[in-house]
């Protein structure tokens, strides 16, 4: 088994746990704790979307990639995407939803084609291609996104033996994914999106091999802090899953912020015993998994509002409840293997 590296664990259970918080107000838009995270929108959206694509860059091995590894990404990233589909179906044609309303968006189950194969994470009126409107898929766009750019990012590396060409090659899809969503019309399976993190992959590569993690550093955290604190004042869109980013400062933030993420989540891994580091790490080791049941919560679900109407209640419900269920179906045969919980 590989041995897992603990501050990159630690960075992704930080990242997850801040999208859970950075949904909140988008689906519960009431109370002091919407107000409070709306204010933090901007440090949020700094990493919590690049921080995991940077990693995977980081954790790429040239050396060791095989094309059957592309089946085991598809196995890992499209089976819990069309798991959550299946259930979302499944709920909204029960007739106990229907009757309560409790579906999020009251949708049409016989109308979902075309939110499946564009995964977006915004509703669109028009620009796909399929006529009128397409509704988002939700917070699971991530996975279709997350496959394209990481096959397309090992061909890449595989078929190419110098990084100026691996530098071209990248920038052109990335202007492609922009110009394209921009000026044409918007592809399926979350193509522009990926071709647009296909930057933060090659900027995580570029630090595994300066091998800026190699021990930490105290002058690595400073110095991208100040990047992080940066985002307060710089407005960007870089966790506006389904949409392509356009700036250059918002690759800038999004790696400056990412690398204080990782190098704060070693100065945790040194400082901070593993029993008390435990359940974070346990989080970002399945941090796929804690969005799919995230996703459940919050568009099929929603038990945290249907439970409760007090407010601290419902915050807590609302982060809990997707925790639990990841560590409830840790053990179950089946669930865990379809969410690769481990």
């Amino acid at each position: 088994m590989k041995k897992r590296v603990r501050f990159i664990d630690i960075a992704r259970g930080i990242a997850i746990l801040c999208v859970i918080v950075r949904h909140f107000p988008i689906y519960y838009n009431v109370g002091w704790f919407s107000i409070a995270i709306k204010g933090q929108y901007d440090v949020l959206n700094s990493f919590i979307m690049a921080i995991f694509f940077i990693i995977s860059g980081y954790c790429f091995n040239a050396n060791k990639f095989r094309y059957k590894k592309i089946l085991l990404d598809a196995k890992k990233l499209l089976i819990p995407y069309f798991a959550n589909i299946v259930i979302w179906i499944c709920v909204l044609l029960s007739p106990f939803v229907l009757l309560r309303g409790y579906n999020t968006f009251k949708r049409n189950p016989y109308n979902m084609f075309e939110s499946v194969v564009m995964g977006l994470s915004v509703t669109i009126k028009k620009g796909s291609i399929f006529n009128g409107p397409v509704e988002q898929i939700g917070a699971i766009w991530f996975f279709l996104s997350f496959f394209i750019a990481l096959v397309c990012f090992k061909l890449i590396m595989h078929l190419t033996k110098f990084e100026g060409q691996r530098i071209l090659i990248i920038s052109f899809f990335t202007i492609l994914g922009v110009e394209t969503y921009y000026n044409w019309l918007i592809l399926p399976f979350d193509i522009q999106p990926a071709f647009c993190a296909l930057p933060f992959m090659y900027f995580g590569y570029i630090l595994k091999k300066i091998k800026l993690f190699e021990k930490f550093s105290i002058l690595v955290l400073f110095s991208s802090g100040l990047i992080f604190l940066s985002s307060v004042f710089i407005k960007h869109g870089i966790a506006a899953g389904g949409i392509p980013l356009a700036k250059v400062s918002e690759y800038l933030i999004g790696v400056g912020s990412s690398i204080f993420i990782l190098s704060l989540s070693q100065l945790i891994e040194k400082i901070i015993p593993f029993k008390f580091t435990r359940p974070i790490e346990f989080y970002g080791r399945n941090s796929l998994a804690l969005l799919c049941f995230h996703h459940m919560e919050i568009h099929i679900f929603r038990f945290s509002a249907i439970l409760t109407s007090t407010l601290w209640i419902h915050i807590v419900l609302f982060f809990v409840l997707p925790m639990l269920a990841v560590l409830v179906f840790w053990k179950v045969p089946v669930i865990n293997k379809i969410y690769n919980i481990s």
